[in-house]
């Protein structure tokens, strides 16, 4: 088997990629959009003014930007929601009701939205005796989510027009090229249920293989796991996912300086607030997890 620090690069969706000699390097390309930096005084920085300063709805439109937004508001509803001021839970759900009509009208994530209303219903549910702000904010809250999930529910996908190649159309080592680029296990068992031909291709021992070393081959305590299991990387990916957490690369997230506290969207860089004759260290960036940004504002 393998050792686990031989796993392959993965390319995350949204990005511009050249080859070089040295391997893949990725392109940045111009922006849209370019959010303001704000310096982040974490007593005096509410979740409000990251939302609005970092341009969260403006994100929401970005494919490079929108799996990172909706996974940081999808943890922070789940363990924060009810203790938001008011004010902050409006912004969050202005912010859901964006991402949702960003997924209809992409007809992409909608799996995600999905999940991120579910959770915000059962924050709800939750907190229904302990939350800030009244009684008639929480129905609110409780009739808006009502809303989304009926939209969810009878919306219907557009029924592809038959213009052109399909996956089905390609040959299998191009199909394996791009399941191998496939970041979520999900969308490879999703695939598999397409017909015949795509679940045998999806069940390519060296797609599992990818997908393993790629989320677990960084997890000290996975390596006897994996020699342990001698029914493929398949079983193994599974018995390792309900074990640890898969690994989420994400296109772009949040970042913030070593020297100014300056946080900002990591293609986009910031004026360091800092003068250099103030520190003689180069500045560091470090880059905000969507758990990261949701411990900052405990």
């Amino acid at each position: 088997m393998q050792e686990l620090g031989d796993w392959a690069h993965w390319r995350a969706s949204g990005l511009v990629w050249e080859k070089t000699e040295e391997g893949w390097r990725r392109v940045q390309g111009p922006m849209d959009t370019q959010p303001e930096g704000l310096v982040v005084v974490i007593e005096s920085t509410s979740i409000t003014q990251v939302l609005d300063k970092l341009d969260f709805m403006g994100a929401v439109k970005d494919i490079r930007r929108f799996r990172y937004v909706c996974n940081f508001l999808e943890m922070l509803i789940r363990e924060k929601f009810p203790q938001l001021s008011g004010m902050a839970q409006k912004k969050v759900m202005l912010l859901l009701e964006a991402i949702l009509d960003q997924a209809i009208e992409s007809e992409i994530d909608l799996h995600l939205v999905c999940s991120m209303v579910r959770v915000t219903q059962q924050s709800l549910m939750d907190g229904i005796y302990r939350h800030m702000g009244g009684k008639r904010l929480w129905s609110q809250h409780f009739e808006r989510v009502h809303r989304m999930q009926q939209y969810l529910q009878n919306f219907e996908l557009t029924e592809r027009q038959d213009d052109g190649l399909t996956l089905t159309d390609l040959p299998d080592d191009v199909l394996r090229e791009i399941l191998l680029r496939l970041p979520d296990h999900t969308d490879l068992l999703s695939m598999s249920e397409v017909d015949k031909r795509l679940q045998e291709v999806s069940n390519d021992e060296e797609i599992w293989k990818e997908l393993t070393l790629f989320h677990f081959g960084e997890c000290m305590n996975a390596s006897h796991i994996l020699k342990a299991n001698k029914d493929g990387w398949k079983s193994s990916y599974k018995i390792l996912s309900s074990q640890f957490t898969p690994r989420v690369e994400y296109p772009e997230q949040l970042c913030i300086c070593s020297h100014c506290n300056a946080m900002f969207w990591e293609l986009h860089g910031h004026p360091c607030l800092e003068s250099k004759a103030q520190s003689e260290e180069a500045p560091q960036e470090f880059t905000l997890s969507p758990k990261d940004m949701v411990l900052r504002f405990s």
